[in-house]
């Protein structure tokens, strides 16, 4: 059916997803979450208009609304990671933030994936202002994105 799509994760409905820290089995390399992240974004825009059957979830209403709630929480967890940023490793960027709260090894795991993702984010914002800009969603949180990513 030419106006369905199948989005699997990619799209869930009020559902941040944790991209995880991951290795590239051809290179042996970190895998870039971010970048791939903000291509996926700019595939998405295509989907517009289109029932969207996502791989949890009854359906996605339109693209834009996960897209537009996944960013609010991407930038609005990089404002707040921004002053930790350079205190050293992953893993003492993730006890600054969360102190001993975090007791699960899964549960670090996914903040230390979080992090990695994020200071990817902060370390090239521009690549995600791009392709918002592209698909013309960047206005929508234009605001959250200068506060995640302005100088201080």
């Amino acid at each position: 059916m030419p106006d369905w799509a199948v989005s699997g994760d990619v799209l869930l409905r009020g559902i941040f997803q944790s991209p995880l820290l991951d290795v590239d089995l051809e290179t042996g390399l970190r895998f870039r979450n971010y970048a791939a992240y903000c291509t996926t974004i700019g595939k998405l825009a295509g989907l517009r208009g289109r029932k969207i059957l996502p791989g949890h979830r009854q359906f996605v209403a339109s693209v834009d609304r996960p897209v537009l709630f996944y960013l609010d929480r991407l930038l609005s967890r990089a404002a707040a990671l921004k002053p930790h940023r350079h205190g050293g490793s992953v893993a003492g960027i993730v006890r600054q933030l969360f102190g001993d709260s975090l007791r699960n090894a899964f549960h670090v795991y996914l903040k230390a994936s979080e992090t990695v993702f994020l200071l990817d984010f902060l370390d090239d914002p521009g690549r995600l202002r791009s392709v918002l800009r592209q698909i013309g969603l960047f206005e929508a949180v234009a605001d959250r994105y200068r506060q995640a990513t302005a100088s201080r």
